[in-house]
């Protein structure tokens, strides 16, 4: 039932020959692993000029109005030959906590003004919501907006925002100010208080903070925002007031629904490197993959692969049709985003020595798998997801 069509196939194949051809690039070859943001500038252009953007964003806005499973299956073409999962990161995030929810809660001035900026890659979008006191509990938010004569006034701080450092346009969540003053607890606390704004980033009173360092998706560029008394007008407000838990659970839903595709396609890739590495390394005169304590590793990577890609394209499918897909796509960001870390646990052993090795890109493929368990949602948030659907 959950399978790619003959044309979902032909999107994967082009997804995987794009991917291919970039990262075999001299520009690329050159700064390969150097973090840079030049790197980051070369690569994420080279995507726009591919199309990324405009995948699911309707044609009246200039898109290509792609459906959720040949996105997933070029986004999985993609991740099978990109060794560098931080660029697809913030790629995503562009699309699924920028884009998409301006698609369905703009109004048709905000969408006919910044979609097509979006759409080209020369305007970046990120998406705020974490704070130094609102992580996984994501609306313990301390950041607030009052209204003005003119329109609103936000104060607070912002963290952990991906794409901070290079985007236009933020998406800021925020807590009506007497609603944050009056309450004594997060428990008492409205979610009919809360909303969202966009943000542009020359806006005053708004201040991009310094990059942060990473372990890992080092091309995917982080950082903290402060509001001081920044000023917007009305018209910068995305839906209504008391819709913010609402943008954000669709954010999240599609998040959780697409933006792992591109790890089962980079589970394809350990897997079959894994398996030619284990049928050409020799130790003690035998193939490794003839030991039993290999072997069983690779059939591991291959059991995990499969339900992931299962997991992911049930839940395109149900999406498609519109079903609430927030459970499903809970579970499958949990199951896939572990399996990732395992996957890559596993390629390096198998690997050995030469696993640790940065040549190899095994430790960096680890590295970046990491954060897989906290972004969209913690690996424990998730647990908690599944649990109270249960």
């Amino acid at each position: 039932m959950y399978e790619l069509t003959r044309e979902q196939k032909e999107k994967k194949r082009l997804g995987a020959d794009f991917a291919r051809k970039l990262y075999r690039s001299d520009p690329i070859k050159n700064l390969a692993g150097t973090g840079s943001a030049e790197t980051f500038s070369y690569l994420w252009r080279k995507f726009s000029e591919f199309g990324i953007f405009t995948l699911p964003i309707p044609t009246k806005y200039g898109g290509l109005e792609e459906n959720i499973m040949d996105i997933v299956a070029l986004m999985e073409g993609i991740g099978s030959e990109s060794p560098d999962t931080g660029i697809l990161f913030s790629l995503n995030v562009h699309v699924w906590a920028c884009e998409v929810p301006i698609l369905y809660f703009g109004s048709e001035t905000q969408k006919s003004e910044l979609l097509p900026q979006l759409m080209t890659g020369e305007t970046i979008g990120a998406h705020a919501i974490s704070e130094p006191g609102a992580g996984s509990d994501a609306w313990n938010l301390e950041t607030t907006y009052e209204k003005t004569n003119e329109g609103y006034r936000l104060n607070g701080t912002k963290n952990f925002v991906t794409n901070g450092p290079v985007a236009d346009i933020f998406l800021i969540y925020a807590r009506e100010r007497s609603d944050q003053a009056s309450q004594a607890n997060q428990a008492g606390k409205s979610l009919k208080k809360i909303a969202c704004f966009i943000v542009k980033k020359n806006t005053p009173g708004f201040t991009i903070g310094k990059p942060i360092e990473k372990m890992g998706l080092r091309h995917s560029p982080l950082s903290a925002v402060y509001l001081n008394d920044c000023e917007i007008p009305a018209g910068n407000l995305l839906g209504r007031i008391g819709q913010g838990a609402n943008i954000f659970n669709l954010t999240m839903e599609y998040e959780r629904t697409l933006l792992f595709s591109f790890q089962i396609g980079l589970m394809e890739k350990q897997l079959k490197d894994c398996v030619k590495y284990a049928k050409t390394r020799e130790q003690f005169k035998n193939k490794i993959i003839q030991y039993q304590s290999v072997s069983n590793r690779l059939a591991d990577m291959k059991v995990r692969l499969e339900i992931s890609r299962l997991l992911m394209y049930k839940v395109a499918h149900e999406k498609m049709q519109n079903k609430n897909v927030y459970l499903d796509s809970s579970i499958a960001k949990l199951y896939i985003s572990e399996s990732l870390v395992q996957n890559s646990m596993a390629a390096m052993e198998i690997f050995g020595g030469y696993g640790y090795m940065k040549e190899y890109g095994m430790e960096e493929q680890l590295r970046d798998a990491m954060a897989g368990k906290f972004y969209s949602g913690t690996a424990d948030i998730q647990r908690n997801i599944i649990a109270g659907f249960l």
